[in-house]
């Protein structure tokens, strides 16, 4: 994955692409995420994900839907259909708050994109200049040459990308002309981020995740600004606050709403949390780890984006079983003696609940470089009780997670 960020911040260096403008509008963040998961999936870094293509009904915005404040919810809900992330923020502001669930988004976005095409085509096509798609050959043809890769539909000049997010930028920008603060869980819709910001909107992404050194929507390395990153993002601690998120960003500790288990560890018993784009690679892992260590207890717990086809007929050894997909991990991780992933955010609550946590050297496992004192990394050459002896608990989380702002300090901030 390194090899593949750093020729993708080589690049942007060289070509200036967070500031490159074509009809007003910055394409190369509209497309940067797109691209960086092309790459990764094509090159086998990653398992390819086959993503079920729904297309959203066309239903026009309501006013009721855009008051002072919109929370749009995390996409995943826990198993009572809460969103964790944003739930404290639903709360705080009661029915000064309306809540945009992201099918709603997707059904929101569609019909901006009809209804505005027409003058999105307009407004773009005419301002694409022969610089700017010679620009793209160059980016394009640099990334396929330093990575030997094939960028697919992203190859040609993406026109349709502009005219796309002019039009749903548009048709946010309307929805927003009276909202305050929008607070996204996962703010990775551009033209979404966009649109309220022209409106005059406060847009604030609550952590939900690792927030890394090259993380592909806000890590931008020596850039002081980037267009549609959100205007503030609100953090678990102060070690999430790194250096290469741009100045613009306002980060504000929030604290970690999430309750932490007491550790109460059960000797010899290893979880081995499940990584979305390592699935085959990590149930081989678990079922050679299950074989050497006959004495110890097993349990895979599946990320929740994880394709349950994959476990379907697994004849496992007796001393490894497969977790539930939806429960939460935490309840597994207060019991385990080890807890073994790839840069999976359970290994970090982990860290902080005092288990021995083992990071596989997979791809992504080098953006948890960052906790080197507190994570075991595991290669395929090392041997497994070497490992397992090597893993202590971590000394010190103090920075991981904060404690929560007081309610009071909570409401103050979210309405100022």
């Amino acid at each position: 994955m390194q090899r593949v960020w750093s020729a993708l911040t080589e690049i942007e260096k060289a070509e200036s692409l967070s500031t490159w403008q074509i009809a007003g509008i910055n394409l190369w963040p509209v497309l940067r995420m797109r691209i960086f998961r092309e790459l990764t999936e094509q090159l086998g870094i990653f398992e390819r994900r086959i993503e079920e293509r729904v297309i959203a009904n066309r239903v026009p915005p309501k006013k009721s839907e855009f008051g002072e404040f919109v929370v749009v919810p995390f996409v995943r809900k826990n198993e009572a259909g809460i969103d964790p992330y944003s739930v404290r923020i639903s709360n705080a502001l009661g029915e000064h708050a309306s809540t945009l669930e992201m099918a709603r988004v997707d059904e929101l976005e569609a019909f901006f994109t009809k209804k505005y095409r027409k003058r999105a085509l307009i407004a773009v096509a005419p301002r694409i200049k022969t610089a700017d798609t010679q620009k793209w050959d160059r980016v394009m043809t640099f990334l396929e040459t330093t990575l030997d890769a094939h960028l697919g539909r992203y190859r040609a000049f993406p026109r349709w990308a502009l005219v796309q997010f002019y039009a749903q930028r548009l048709g946010w920008s309307k929805a927003f002309k009276k909202t305050k603060k929008v607070f996204i869980v996962n703010a990775w819709k551009r033209s979404m981020i966009a649109g309220a910001q022209a409106a005059g909107a406060w847009v604030v992404e609550p952590q939900h995740g690792l927030l890394t050194n090259a993380h592909p929507l806000l890590s931008w390395p020596g850039e002081p600004w980037v267009a549609y990153l959100p205007n503030e993002l609100y953090l678990w601690g102060s070690v999430w606050a790194n250096d290469s998120i741009p100045a613009g960003v306002k980060k504000t500790i929030v604290g970690y709403d999430k309750v932490l288990p007491g550790y109460a560890k059960v000797s010899k018993t290893i979880l081995i949390v499940g990584q979305v784009h390592h699935t085959e690679r990590m149930l081989e892992i678990a079922q050679t780890m299950a074989a050497k260590k006959p004495d110890h207890t097993l349990v895979y717990k599946p990320h929740p984006q994880e394709d349950e086809t994959l476990f379907a007929g697994l004849k496992l050894p007796r001393n490894l079983m497969i977790g539930q997909k939806d429960r939460p991990a935490i309840e597994l991780i207060a019991n385990s003696e080890y807890v073994v992933g790839v840069y999976s955010m359970a290994l970090i609550e982990a860290v902080a609940i005092g288990a021995k946590v083992i990071s596989l050297r997979l791809p992504g496992s080098e953006t948890l470089e960052a906790f080197a004192d507190q994570i075991t990394f595991a290669g395929a050459a090392d041997k497994l009780d070497s490992v397992l002896e090597a893993a202590k608990p971590a000394t010190s989380t103090d920075k991981l997670f904060a404690p929560k702002l007081a309610d009071r300090a909570f409401l103050e901030l979210l309405e100022g």
